[in-house]
């Protein structure tokens, strides 16, 4: 723990005898008085106590328990007993050993800024300044929310008011709070997180994550909960994300796992297909890559780009109706009613359904809905796969449907007692719902049968290609699957049942293969060879590696194309040559075969495929898709009934549409794709079922793959032995299993050892008292879990886990297994690892359970799906997934809080350093005394205090100016001496605000001040506050004001802050100065409409930022001003005399008239755009646009819109 060095320091004996020897030695020489007293460092050492005096023991001895900074100082102490307030002989008062040695709980060396405010064993070691710390802190406190936005506190209940003094809270600005009050400090902890080192020019400002994760300027750390979570329009406004945190909605429908790529050993293809590429290339002599690397712009159109599906009318209503996206093999079992139950219970409008979530409702269900779609099969004649009766049906009736002389009345009883049922369970209307669901996707299974998705091949159910979703992974131009463009979201092709193929998988079987891609070799003669080579090529988007190994096929493949013998290629002529060539010639992206419809990213459509739909399909547009497809103008002619694989339609209007929405998906790649790059998906990607634990479903990667691939690829590999399995998870109540076999719910494994991590479900923050279900670690078999739980023979468990997460966003978990010493770390990585630090650790002996022996994963869920994502096996730890904060931070000088010049005000002639250090102190909000402070002048050398009487001493010694007398603020580690810090100083300047009759007239320290930063500051804040209160004419005035002052910067205050003390420049200086006495009257009404404001926006902190920040310019303002006219000018004074405007002398004249002429038509062009401005905003304030880059409406050729191809469907 960082605490060790605070108790080692606190555990130094210091003995009385030898203190009390050096002491007399010292008084014997008469030596001066130590200035660290009795928190000397040196205490003991005998050359040290020669030269200096200490102090006498406390008189309270070992009963003493003050800790304050002057206490220790004054006095020397006993040290403290190692076992601190939790000693049994103290508990006891044995009175021999409470002589020797203090018993308390020391003071945290962290203050206000501790961590660990809710890790219960620091808070029961340590001592802290505020009380209790609130469970819900820092993202759920509704409590101290309300005290925070309240406009007026005196409004609020007593129960906000009494918690909030009852309980300490997170302070929601962090490292950049201006409030100093001791009130506020008393009851708050200031965390520092680190700075975005990209300042205001960020450009995640939209990115949830990465704003939990670093302060920016003008965010508070801890923004409000918006109340339309994920579903909000605004994610994409940057003003509306820096206010607002966003939950994530539980919408994330479920994709079946069906162990697809099972038995695929996926890191070996990579290095394979990666190395094929490289030998090729050596082989025929290509020029390599100059870095010796893949550029990074192809990596990240890989690590971007979205898999597309394409198909036509039939299939895109059977999609809608049935609510998912399904293989051509999944559709052939919708001939059988049983399937198609199974198939309208995934529906999203039925998952919403909370009654259908208990197993009988759910059965009544499935009868009700099986009952439906047989009676609908028999009317139309579709019964091919209802021969089976009673099979299809588990009901309590006496007489199976095989034995019933009328199957259609059997199935219509059925449908009666089971509707009167589901009525009472879960109400008419969800009945009619699931009703109305069920006829409509079994129609479209009857339309369905008859047009089968997909080319048809026969080689696809050979490959076993025919369980997946096709996809062209990027611009898809295989116009011949028709003319609907379904575009997938990324994370669908990082599910475990994805994979990824050069080309498309049947080239295999015809041989094209092995001539478009040479490095393959000769083609082997059988088909079950030339299956398993297709087997061996693939690629999966969650394995490491497959980044590279596709980079180098696409890179190669052009160079053959374009005749380059070279891997020195482009992005663009990638692009090139995809765009020129059939799409089974690009990348084949296999997906999941039951897609559900929230995967769907955005849908293109023709313009009359759009208005033939059906109005059932229509509805379900309306519902599911909204602003996320588009409808183009062109009158696309009918598919080719004989399909011609070549890149672009023959028919002209499917050509030129097909032109258009590849000119779109090309131009969003562009524009969006370096941005998307920042925090693209990694890892396994998938949305767990809820089987409470019964089925465990293994990854597609083993930690022995993983680790084979890290020691190939890693130049210099890690020897510490140890595994990191990081994953983001929504919700919590899941399981990681890790094995040294796979599990198997149906086999007998006597040999199965198994480390389970299961992470309870995350807890309500709406309860008056925090609860939290139990988060284990323990070997065994997953299926004990409830007796695990219930007998508690877990290794260790921990009902605080999630304390001081935010819970309405994923969570980042991090496992850490240390092979090496049997040690399991369970850990929350992300950013709430900067607020919880309630890692579970634990460890097991080789007999309990050999770690090293682990080497499956998998993962389940409880009674709960679970969104999971970005699920990596690494063996380094990953830094950027461990946001951290600034422990130093309290011991830093940083100027961020206020910046600037600040003032002190003197209230008197007889006020001594003494004051003044601690009225500085008292400004800077440095009540903590074990914060060390020095004094330094306007020269930034030391001030020695003790040389004068009063502050009017010093001033009057050293002839400074009574207005601006420049002091620096030093904070300091103990044992830092004065050198050091007279050569690091960077620190708080202050301006004490003194007596006006002090006639001294020598200029302070140059001021360092950027007029230009902060006039743009005021502008932005003024902007926020009209957004925010609409448009006002107080608001109208002080933007006007400030777009004036913005003129005056350039034009006088920029060039009198640069000049310097040279005679030769007076009449620039006297003409800047002339000016400057010219507009003060601009900065007087500034602060009076400020003033006379204020109760109008009393609680608004955005206001409250704009008068304290124009106070500080216009105090820098007069600075600037008493800076030249108490020294400067009089150097100027001696040689020329001060002009006026009345001063005939015509160079002067000319030179003043030119100014005055520039300052002009500054502040005319600040003012000219005010108009404008305000027309902007009374557009934009009525309706909110969002363009984001996965979901850009408009089809782009040439970086234009074409708003006549396309339209977006309202609804």
């Amino acid at each position: 723990m960082f605490h060790r060095l605070c108790l080692e320091q606190l555990l130094k004996p210091k003995s009385p005898n030898t203190d009390q020897a050096s002491d007399t030695a010292a008084s014997g020489r008469d030596a001066k008085q130590c200035e660290k007293g009795g928190e000397c460092s040196q205490i003991n050492d005998k050359n040290h106590c020669s030269k200096w005096k200490h102090p006498d023991y406390c008189p309270d001895g070992g009963h003493c328990k003050n800790q304050q900074f002057d206490h220790l100082k004054k006095y020397r102490h006993l040290p403290l007993c190692s076992k601190s307030h939790k000693c049994i002989d103290y508990q006891k008062e044995v009175k021999e050993h409470c002589e020797k040695f203090r018993h308390f709980a020391p003071r945290c060396p962290y203050g206000n800024n501790c961590v660990d405010f809710h890790n219960k064993k620091h808070i029961d070691e340590f001592s802290h300044q505020y009380p209790t710390p609130c469970p819900y802190t820092p993202f759920h406190c509704s409590l101290y929310d309300d005290l925070t936005e309240h406009r007026n506190s005196r409004g609020l209940s007593n129960a906000v008011h009494q918690h909030c003094l009852n309980f300490a809270h997170v302070c929601r600005a962090g490292r950049n709070c201006t409030d100093t009050t001791q009130l506020h400090w008393s009851r708050s902890f200031h965390i520092a997180r680190n700075l975005c080192p990209y300042g205001e020019k960020c450009l995640r400002l939209t990115d949830e994550e990465h704003l939990n994760s670093f302060t920016h300027p003008n965010i508070l750390d801890i923004r409000l909960l918006c109340s339309e979570g994920d579903n909000c329009s605004d994610r994409a406004n940057a003003d509306h994300v820096a206010k607002f945190r966003h939950s994530i909605a539980d919408e994330t429908g479920v994709v079946p796992y069906y162990s697809l790529d099972k038995g695929s050993d996926f890191t070996k293809n990579h290095r394979e297909v990666l190395e094929r590429v490289k030998r090729y290339a050596e082989k025929n002599n290509w020029k390599p890559l100059p870095s010796g690397t893949i550029p990074k712009d192809i990596l990240d159109w890989v690590h971007t780009v979205f898999p597309i599906h394409r198909c036509n009318p039939i299939i895109f209503e059977s999609i809608l109706l049935h609510g998912h996206v399904m293989s051509r093999d999944y559709m052939e079992r919708l001939k059988n009613p049983k399937f198609v139950a199974t198939s309208v219970l995934q529906h999203s409008r039925l998952r919403r359904i909370d009654g259908l979530k208990t197993p009988a409702c759910e059965n009544d269900a499935r009868q009700y809905i099986t009952a439906l779609v047989c009676v609908e099969f028999i009317e139309n004649n579709f019964t091919s796969a209802m021969t089976q009766g009673m099979d299809l049906l588990d009901t309590d009736t006496a007489t199976p449907a095989a034995a019933h002389p009328d199957t259609k009345a059997f199935y219509q009883d059925i449908i009666k007692r089971k509707e009167n049922r589901l009525a009472l369970t879960i109400g008419n209307q969800d009945v009619k719902a699931i009703r109305d669901k069920t006829l409509q996707i079994a129609q479209a299974s009857i339309n369905l049968h008859s047009n089968p998705a997909g080319i048809g091949h026969q080689p696809d159910k050979i490959l076993r290609t025919d369980k997946h979703v096709f996809s062209i992974l990027g611009p898809h131009q295989g116009h011949y699957y028709g003319d609907v463009i379904v575009i997938f979201k990324r994370e669908i092709l990082h599910h475990p049942d994805s994979n990824i193929s050069m080309q498309a998988a049947t080239t295999y079987l015809s041989g094209n293969a092995y001539k478009w891609r040479p490095w393959l070799g000769q083609a082997p003669g059988s088909q079950d060879e030339r299956v398993k080579q297709y087997h061996a090529t693939k690629l999966h988007a969650g394995v490491p590696g497959y980044d590279y190994a596709l980079s180098a096929e696409l890179m190669a493949l052009t160079s053959l194309h374009q005749k380059l013998n070279s891997l020195d290629v482009s992005i663009k002529q990638i692009l090139d040559r995809w765009t020129s060539v059939d799409s089974h010639q690009t990348v084949e992206a296999h997906l999941p075969q039951l897609i559900p419809l929230e995967y769907i990213d955005h849908v293109y459509i023709p313009k009359n495929i759009y208005e033939n739909l059906s109005e059932d399909a229509m509805r379900a547009i309306a519902a599911v898709f909204r602003n996320r497809i588009s409808v183009a103008e062109q009158i696309v002619e009918p598919v080719d009934k004989v399909p011609t694989f070549a890149p672009r339609p023959p028919a002209k209007m499917r050509a030129e549409y097909q032109d258009a929405c590849v000119h779109t998906l090309l131009f969003r790649y562009k524009k969006y794709t370096s941005q998307l790059a920042l925090n693209y998906h990694q890892g396994i990607t998938m949305t767990i079922r809820p089987t409470n634990f019964e089925e465990h479903y293994v990854l597609p990667l083993t930690i022995r793959q993983a680790y084979e691939h890290y020691r190939i690829m890693e130049s210099d590999p890690s020897t510490a032995n140890t595994t990191y399995i990081y994953w983001k998870a929504a919700n919590g109540d899941m399981m990681i299993t890790l094995s040294n076999e796979e599990i198997s719910p149906t086999e007998h494994q006597p040999n199965l050892r198994s480390l389970i991590c299961y992470v309870a479900p995350k807890p309500s923050v709406t309860d008056d008292n925090y609860h939290e279900a139990s988060t284990y670690l323990s070997a065994g078999h997953p299926f004990q879990h409830e007796t695990i739980v219930l007998k508690k023979t877990y290794k260790i468990k921990s009902n605080h886990f999630y304390m001081g997460c935010n819970v309405n966003d994923f969570f980042t978990y991090c496992l850490e297994i240390h092979r090496g010493t049997g040690h399991i770390v369970l850990s929350h990585a992300g950013p709430n690892g900067i607020y919880n630090h309630n890692a579970m650790v634990c460890a097991f002996s080789r007999s309990e359970l050999d770690l090293t022996t682990l080497n499956f994963v998998h993962v389940s869920a409880g009674k709960h799906k679970v969104p999971m994502r970005n699920l990596i096996i690494c063996f380094d730890r990953q830094p950027n997934l461990h946001p951290t904060f600034d422990r130093n931070f309290r011991k830093k000088l940083d100027l961020e809080n206020g910046g600037g010049s600040r003032y002190c005000h003197w209230f008197g002639k007889q006020m001594n350093f003494v004051q003044v250090h601690r009225q500085i102190r008292k400004i800077y909000g440095l009540s903590d005394p074990q914060i060390h402070t020095k004094l330094y002048d306007y020269q930034k050398q030391p001030l020695n205090t003790g040389k004068y009487r009063t502050f009017h001493d010093y001033i009057d010694s050293n002839g400074l100016s009574g207005n601006s007398i420049a002091i620096y603020l030093y904070t300091y580690d103990e044992d830092v001496d004065n050198d050091v810090i007279s050569n690091v100083l960077s620190s708080k300047e202050i301006i004490p605000y003194v007596d006006q009759s002090i006639n001294t007239f020598r200029m302070s320290h140059a001021i360092e001040y950027s007029f230009i930063n902060e006039i743009n500051r005021l502008k932005r804040y003024v902007r926020e506050l009209i957004n925010e209160n609409g448009i006002d004419s107080v608001l109208l005035q002080l933007f006007e004001n400030f777009c004036t002052i913005y003129g005056y910067v350039f034009s006088i205050l920029l060039p009198l802050q640069q000049q310097q003390n040279d005679p030769t420049k007076a009449v620039e200086i006297t003409v800047y100065l002339n000016n400057l006495e010219k507009i003060y009257e601009i900065f007087e009404s500034t602060k009076t409409l400020l003033h006379r404001n204020m109760s109008n926006y009393r609680r608004n902190r955005t206001y409250s930022t704009v008068r304290s920040t124009f106070f500080q310019f216009y105090n820098n303002v007069q600075i600037l001003r008493n800076r030249w006219l108490r020294n400067d000018t009089r150097k100027i004074d001696s040689t020329l005399p001060v002009l006026t405007h009345s001063d005939e002398r015509k160079p002067i004249c000319v030179y003043i008239q030119g100014c005055e002429k520039k300052l002009d038509e500054q502040v005319s062009l600040c003012l000219s755009t005010i108009k404008y401005l305000l027309q902007i905003l009374q557009i934009l304030k009525p309706e909110k646009h969002i363009i984001s880059g996965s979901r850009e409406a408009a089809i782009v050729i040439d970086e234009k819109p074409i708003s006549k191809q396309i339209r977006r469907t309202k609804h």
